[in-house]
C-alpha cells in the first residue's frame, strides 16, 4: 500500500513538472486557470507539509538547547552544593576551634594543640597518632581532650608524633565521681567504642544524664575533666556495687584535632 502511494505522489510531481514546462513555453495559456484550480490544493499541502518539516528541524533545535541549558543548570547545581559542602565543612572546624580555645581559657590549662593523622578503622583497639611528638614538648602520659572532653593519654612519643590510647579502649581505666552526689567509680572502655562506670556503690542514686568526671585520684589525669554522662543504669541484687553506660560527649569515629595537656 505504501509502494502503490508513493508511486501516485511521484506521478504528481511528475505531472506538475511537466506543465510548468510547458508552461515555461507558452503552452497550455487557455487551461492555465484551471490548472491552477485543481492542484492548488495540492500545492497548499505541500506547503503545509514543508512547514511542519521545518518545524520539526526547528524543534529538534530546541530540545538540543534545551539539553545544554539543562546540562549547564546541572553544573551550576553541583557547584553550588560544593559551596555549601565547603562553607557547612568550615563553619564545623570554627565551631571545633571555639570549643578548644574556650576550654584552654577556661580551664586555665597550658596546652599543645594538636592533629590526628591516624586512626585505627577496626575499633579494636582505640589509639590514635596525632601530628606532634618530642618536639613539640610531647611527654608520655599527658591528657588529650577534645572539645573539653577527656579522650585519651599519651603513650608512646616519637620525634614529631605521638600515640593516644582512647579512653574508650578496653585496656583503658579511669578513677572517676559523680557531679551531682559524693560518689566515685571506674570507668572503663568497651570494644567498639563504648563506655562504662562500674563499682559505684549501690546505695548512690545513679541517675540518667548525671555527668561524670575524672577524680584525680592516682595522678594520671587532671581532676574535673569530662568523662560522659550516665545514659542506662544497671543494678544486681546482693551486690555493693552498680553500673552505667555511659554517653560520651565527641564523636572518637571522627576525631580532628586534640589538645595535650601539659600540666
Amino acid at each position: 500500500m505504501k509502494k502503490i502511494s508513493f508511486l501516485i505522489f511521484f506521478s504528481i510531481i511528475i505531472i506538475i513538472f511537466s506543465l510548468l514546462f510547458f508552461r515555461s513555453k507558452g503552452s497550455f495559456s487557455s487551461v492555465d486557470s484551471g490548472i491552477t484550480r485543481i492542484f492548488s490544493p495540492l500545492g497548499i499541502v505541500l506547503a503545509n507539509s514543508t512547514g511542519g518539516v521545518r518545524d520539526f528541524f526547528t524543534n529538534l533545535g530546541n530540545i538540543g538547547n534545551l539539553e545544554k541549558e539543562n546540562s549547564s543548570l546541572k553544573d551550576q547545581n553541583n557547584q553550588l552544593k560544593s559551596q555549601v559542602a565547603r562553607m557547612s565543612a568550615e563553619n564545623k572546624e570554627n565551631e571545633s576551634l571555639k570549643e578548644e580555645l574556650g576550654f584552654k581559657t577556661d580551664s586555665g590549662f597550658d596546652t599543645i594543640p594538636a592533629e590526628v593523622s591516624f586512626f585505627d578503622p577496626t575499633n579494636v583497639r582505640g589509639t590514635i597518632i596525632i601530628d606532634k611528638g618530642k618536639n613539640q614538648g610531647i611527654v608520655q602520659d599527658m591528657a588529650a581532650t577534645s572539645q573539653g572532653t577527656l579522650i585519651g593519654r599519651v603513650t608512646d612519643v616519637y620525634a614529631d608524633s605521638s600515640k593516644i590510647l582512647l579512653i574508650t579502649d578496653p585496656f583503658s581505666s579511669i578513677p572517676a565521681q559523680l557531679t551531682t552526689v559524693e560518689a566515685t567509680g571506674l570507668v572503663q572502655g568497651q570494644v567498639g567504642m563504648g563506655l562504662v562506670i562500674n563499682e559505684v556503690p549501690q546505695e548512690t542514686d545513679l541517675k540518667k544524664g548525671e555527668t561524670i568526671v575524672t577524680s584525680g585520684l592516682g595522678g594520671q589525669y587532671p581532676k574535673g575533666l569530662i568523662l560522659g554522662t550516665v545514659e542506662n543504669v544497671t543494678k544486681q541484687n546482693n551486690s555493693i556495687f552498680q553500673s552505667a553506660s555511659l554517653r560520651t560527649l565527641v564523636d572518637f569515629n571522627s576525631l580532628e584535632r586534640v589538645q595535650i595537656i601539659k600540666n
